[in-house]
């Protein structure tokens, strides 16, 4: 039956059946209104996010839509955000990566930076990700609970990456190994002191299972660090329990999909249960939120909190996002409901809320890797309005645009870009793969030509011949770009 169950569940990661939530409402038609500016959906059956306004309620339209090949987005699971409202998308399609958009994506929209490479450790399993204060990210991976005919093998884990990590980068920290307690891990989430909270599915489904479990590790957890603590127990009412999230007191919020009891997924089991911060051991929650959607039969409710502590939940079945109040429990019902044909909800398997509700601690030690040089001006003034780019050039690659050397290739891409006035203007530098390379931005404060200087590390392994090209896309404040930039590279070790 194990090995059952974890076919089973590696095959839902794979297409990606992992519910998700939020939901928020229209001015005109809000019957309670929360603290969040913006809804991102992750519309699983098209491949695209929705983003609708935070106040939507009914069959309202999104504002925007990340959709289209350019976006990298394949079977995605999950989404978060970093403090500069950064978009981070957990793929698990292919070979598994993360890909990261500019606050205000829309359309088909490159990727800033992607994760993605043998050396990332990202695989189908991968299920979901949260990003802390500095920026660092966090992505649960499950394959299960691995049984042969030696001794049980604990094959789940937590990678973590540095702040502005892209490319083939290795996870700084790895949480793996038996003493962590980890079975079928999913969502997670960070409180103010940097403890990390992971949601244990559990790798049995046809009783209540002691591995359905909440662990918590210290800040900087590694290796097979054990949780400092953990709710688990029959009183805790934990039941296939995939994702969480925090409230700004630290109470725990925990979905429960009820795939244990075997009863159908319309029979409205599907439970929130709420804990008191610091809650540990087997304990009952403070209340239980019954919620009135249709996905108990796959693997979990995601939950989201906006500052206000609305609570957001996906239907995936019935194609909505529901919202419930601050505080519901019982059978409550939602206060705003967002569902319709206007609304081109397709499954929809995650919903986050921007702004954040509890801010994520900055944690750990790691270092902030530089942002590209930008010369004529600092890249951190106000950001200015009003103009447009009017002109994007290539003016060179140094120290030549045909690398001989150590490994890696290293390259600087120089460009011009020139506004008829004031302006605040973003970039992303593309390959010949129609992949993201690097990215920045740089203010006018009025009509200038400044030069952009793009710095890239190309993995040329030693011995292998390259050829490509790039060129700067700018998409703020409007669409242009430059022309195709040549390279070739041959690396020696």
């Amino acid at each position: 039956m194990r090995a059952f169950i974890r076919t089973v569940f590696v095959a839902c990661l794979l297409l990606g059946l992992f519910t998700a939530i939020a939901g928020l409402a229209n001015p005109a038609s809000a019957t309670a209104a929360g603290s969040a500016a913006e809804i991102y959906v992750l519309n699983f059956m098209h491949d695209s996010v929705l983003i609708y306004n935070g106040n939507s309620n009914g069959d309202v339209r999104p504002i925007r839509t990340i959709e289209g090949d350019a976006t990298g987005i394949n079977g995605a699971t999950c989404v978060a955000f970093d403090t500069q409202g950064n978009l981070y998308v957990l793929n698990t399609g292919g070979f598994g990566s993360i890909t990261v958009y500019p606050p205000g994506a829309n359309g088909n929209a490159h990727p800033i930076r992607t994760i993605t490479g043998d050396n990332t450790g990202l695989k189908s399993g991968a299920g979901c990700l949260a990003v802390d204060g500095k920026g660092s990210v966090y992505v649960t991976d499950s394959y299960g609970t691995q049984e042969g005919n030696g001794p049980t093998v604990e094959v789940d884990s937590v990678l973590v990456y540095p702040p502005g990590a892209s490319g083939d980068v290795k996870p700084i920290r790895t949480i793996k190994g038996r003493a962590t307690h980890m079975d079928h891990v999913h969502g997670l989430a960070l409180d103010k002191a940097g403890n990390l909270y992971v949601a244990n599915g559990g790798g049995q489904v046809n009783r209540r299972d002691a591995n359905m479990r909440v662990t918590v590790y210290a800040p900087g957890a590694d290796g097979n660090a054990a949780p400092i603590r953990a709710i688990e127990g029959p009183d805790t009412g934990l039941d296939a329990s995939f994702f969480l999230a925090l409230d700004a007191k630290g109470s725990i919020y925990v979905g429960n999909s009820a795939i244990s009891t075997g009863v159908p997924a319309t029979a409205g089991i599907v439970t929130t249960t709420v804990y008191a911060p610091g809650a540990s051991g087997n304990a009952r929650p403070a209340r239980t939120l019954r919620a009135s959607v249709q996905s108990a039969g796959t693997f979990g409710n995601a939950l989201a909190l906006d500052g206000a502590g609305d609570i957001y939940m996906n239907d995936m079945d019935g194609g909505a996002v529901v919202v419930y109040s601050p505080g519901a429990g019982g059978g409550a019902p939602p206060v705003r409901t967002i569902k319709g044909l206007n609304t081109q909800l397709n499954n929809p398997r995650f919903v986050a809320v921007w702004p954040l509700g509890p801010a994520a601690p900055a944690t750990g030690g790691e270092t902030i890797p530089p942002n590209p040089g930008v010369a004529g001006g600092p890249p951190n003034q106000p950001a200015q309005s009003g103009g447009h780019v009017t002109a994007v050039r290539r003016v060179g690659v140094r120290p030549s645009p045909d690398y001989k050397g150590r490994y890696p290739a290293q390259f600087e891409f120089v460009f011009s870009i020139t506004t008829d006035g004031p302006a605040e203007v973003k970039y992303v530098l593309v390959n010949q793969a129609d992949r993201a390379w690097n990215s920045g931005a740089l203010n006018f404060a009025g009509a200038a030509t400044k030069e952009v200087v793009v710095p890239v590390k190309v993995g040329v392994p030693p011995g292998k011949h390259f050829e490509g090209w790039a060129k700067l896309e700018v998409y703020v404040p409007n669409k242009l770009d430059s022309e195709e930039v040549p390279i070739t590279a041959d690396t020696t070790q």
